[in-house]
């Protein structure tokens, strides 16, 4: 048996440093899905900087950019669901984009929306829902928080 039958390459090792320095290591399970041209759809697996690697398997959804993965493959002893986690090695500057949901307040976005469209109008026209279309504006006041100084600093937010 050859020494060199033992050991990587030189080269390989190079370029494998190379790659740890330069990259961030991105885990996710690859989804079937129609994806905004340019970006590749994962449901978020992990993330691996330096060697360290915090792998957790989540629902959360990234998009990757295609022109920032510098190189991907199959995680080995990784699975998601029965799927396989793949990884995927992004240029140290590459911003995914997560897709989330925020949940609306239908009345706040009724009133944004009608009372604008009723301005003038005369009070009688909205009937019982009356209330929906309240035009005053009530302050908020959060409860204060140390400023920069160590002093306690209300916040108060008006809509």
């Amino acid at each position: 048996m050859n020494i060199k039958d033992k050991h990587a390459s030189y080269e390989q090792a190079r370029r494998r440093n190379l790659l740890t320095t330069t990259t961030v290591r991105i885990f996710g399970v690859p989804l079937q899905a129609r994806a905004s041209d340019g970006y590749i759809p994962i449901w978020w697996c992990g993330i691996g900087l330096d060697g360290a690697e915090h792998r957790k398997t989540t629902y959360r959804i990234w998009y990757l950019p295609e022109a920032d993965i510098v190189e991907s493959g199959k995680a080995e002893g990784f699975s998601f669901e029965g799927h396989r986690v793949h990884w995927y090695d992004v240029k140290r500057d590459c911003t995914p984009v997560e897709e989330s949901f925020s949940p609306v307040s239908l009345a706040h976005s009724a009133r944004l929306v009608l009372g604008n469209r009723f301005e003038g109008a005369p009070r009688w026209w909205f009937g019982p829902a009356e209330w929906w279309f309240d035009r005053e504006q009530v302050p908020v006041t959060l409860d204060p928080t140390a400023g920069p100084t160590g002093t306690k600093v209300p916040t108060t937010i008006k809509p």
